[in-house]
């Protein structure tokens, strides 16, 4: 049975929104029918619920051009010191910047381009000198660890059919891409019929289309949520000296860890963990056999996550109206 207690701005997510949570991160536009079909509530009250976690910023529905990291360059930028928040405000604002958090070192960034030079040339731009730069191996971002609420049925339930590999036929053209990206930023469950009046199309024009951006990749949605609410509402960066494939398992299966990022650098990997305490840091890292911590940052603002702004608070920043 669900705790159906509503959640508040500086409250945990009950147990029916982490559920209505893991349930769009598993499919951002499930039918809400189906969605309270597979959790045992009304659709009314599925619809209700998320309206409200929309309004108090707790959560909220992504979207974005995925593009796999063997066919980009990515890099972790730390700016050291102090930057003002004009500059900061600079680097947020920037569609290359994928992450960004203030830490007790500095702002952390992780920054993407099509290429390690063009790359290069895109942070040397964007934040000028004194910084360093570490280009990434692999990651493993907030949007690729969904809540473990749902068991594996209701899972399964709302997992839409796999995609037809053999249905891929002629790619669509960028121009289309790029208009549907923008209907889907503004809406991610805008309906079908919406969409194809939209890119003036059939609705099943635009069914065909928006399956096929979705199963090859190109479009990625996802659901996120704040980290207060969740009860972590303190962050650490922790610094590791090696990162073999043993230790990969181990750090990867740790609930408190919400990004892990390789890199060729001083340090082997760059881990984020969310802690509901600063205290508890100890007990995480003597989990983790064999890891050598570095280097320790504590994150004292998040700004920027999977391309959304953040606001101080860990909540998603209000659109500008």
């Amino acid at each position: 049975m669900w705790s159906d207690q509503p959640s508040g701005a500086d409250e945990r997510l009950s147990d029916v929104d982490r559920a209505l949570v893991h349930a769009l991160q598993v499919d951002p536009r499930a039918p809400w029918a189906r969605i309270a079909q597979v959790l045992g509530i009304d659709a009314a009250t599925v619809a209700r619920r998320w309206g409200a976690l929309v309004e108090s910023r707790n959560a909220w529905l992504t979207v974005a051009c995925d593009v796999p990291v063997e066919s980009r360059a990515l890099a972790l930028v730390l700016v050291p010191g102090v930057p003002s928040d004009a500059e900061i405000e600079v680097w947020c604002s920037d569609a290359s910047t994928l992450t960004a958090d203030r830490t007790s070192r500095g702002v952390l960034l992780l920054v993407h381009d099509r290429t390690l030079d063009a790359l290069a040339g895109r942070v040397a731009a964007l934040v000028g000198t004194g910084h360093t730069l570490e280009f990434v191996v692999d990651t493993h971002l907030e949007h690729e660890r969904p809540l473990d609420v749902l068991g594996p049925a209701q899972v399964r339930a709302l997992t839409p059919p796999p995609f037809d590999p053999t249905d891929r036929g002629r790619p669509p053209r960028d121009d289309t891409v790029h208009d549907t990206v923008l209907l889907l930023t503004e809406d991610v469950r805008m309906s079908l019929g919406a969409i194809a009046q939209r890119l003036d199309v059939s609705d099943a024009t635009a069914r065909r289309l928006v399956e096929r951006l979705l199963g090859l990749g190109l479009v990625r949605l996802g659901c996120d949520v704040a980290a207060p609410v969740l009860g972590q509402r303190r962050e650490v960066v922790l610094r590791l000296a090696t990162f073999d494939d043993a230790l990969a398992a181990v750090v990867l299966a740790d609930p408190a860890v919400s990004r892990v990022v390789r890199s060729v650098g001083p340090a082997a990997a760059t881990v984020h963990v969310r802690l509901e305490s600063l205290a508890h840091l100890p007990d995480v890292e003597s989990a983790w056999p064999g890891a050598r911590v570095v280097d320790r940052w504590t994150v004292t603002a998040p700004l920027k996550r999977d391309g959304r702004r953040l606001a101080p608070d860990g909540r998603v920043a209000p659109v500008p109206s």
